[in-house]
């Protein structure tokens, strides 16, 4: 392999990998700011026939059921995408994550102005960026550690993945920084409806606009990478 090809595939490996910090930077805020979201902002599924209440900690549980359900869907859409020669590349389907985690944010934006006088909206919102969130899941996650095997030097195989788990590192303090602004924003105690949620849209609306531009970005410069 000559030096050339280590080298640009040294570069695509920094650029995904950069592209995997804006993801997971973006997809762990499940575990801090919509979390307290949860909690506080919306008006939880009440089901009379069974007598329970979804509980802030149970929209935790959405991601994971989904990935059960959806898992083995998107499996079968890859392999048939795959015999048709129309697999997405690996650094198409980290910008579709992309996108995806993007869209879910912008969702729950969406959902934030229907917001009543207690800055609450339905449950349906939040669930829908989960779902949202999760197919971006399945179209990053389970190629990640694969792009390092294909695309670095074999020289060079641990090392990278170490790289690929130090990047989930850096975007978990990056989630961190995110779930900051939500509580820095200063809101009169008397705002009501969506004024009562400009924390959260201050801390969402950046994630939204970051994801989608690197998302969109990388799927056009995708083309016609295999």
């Amino acid at each position: 392999m000559s030096e050339k090809i280590i080298r640009d595939r040294i570069i695509a490996l920094l650029i995904l990998l950069l592209c995997n910090v804006a993801f997971w930077a973006s997809f762990e805020q499940a575990g801090n700011s919509l979390n307290v979201f949860a909690q506080n902002q919306i008006h939880h599924l009440h089901l009379d026939m069974f007598n329970w209440t979804m509980l802030a900690e149970d929209f935790q549980s959405v991601n994971a059921i989904a990935i059960v359900l959806l898992g083995p869907v998107f499996a079968a859409m890859w392999i048939k995408l795959d015999r048709m020669n129309a697999n997405p590349s690996i650094p198409a389907k980290f910008g579709l994550a992309l996108i995806q985690v993007g869209l879910g944010f912008g969702l729950l934006l969406l959902g934030m102005q229907s917001a009543d006088d207690a800055g609450k909206i339905p449950w349906f919102w939040l669930v829908g960026l989960y779902l949202i969130h999760t197919s971006g899941e399945l179209c990053l996650s389970p190629v990640g550690l694969s792009m390092v095997t294909k695309l670095a030097p074999e020289r060079m195989t641990g090392m990278v993945m170490g790289a690929w788990f130090v990047s989930i590192a850096c975007a978990n303090y990056g989630a961190g920084l995110f779930s900051k602004f939500a509580g820095e924003v200063d809101i009169p105690a008397d705002a009501k409806g969506p004024d009562a949620l400009a924390g959260y849209v201050q801390a969402f609306t950046p994630i939204l606009w970051m994801a989608v531009s690197i998302g969109v970005v990388l799927f056009i410069a995708s083309r016609g990478v295999n």
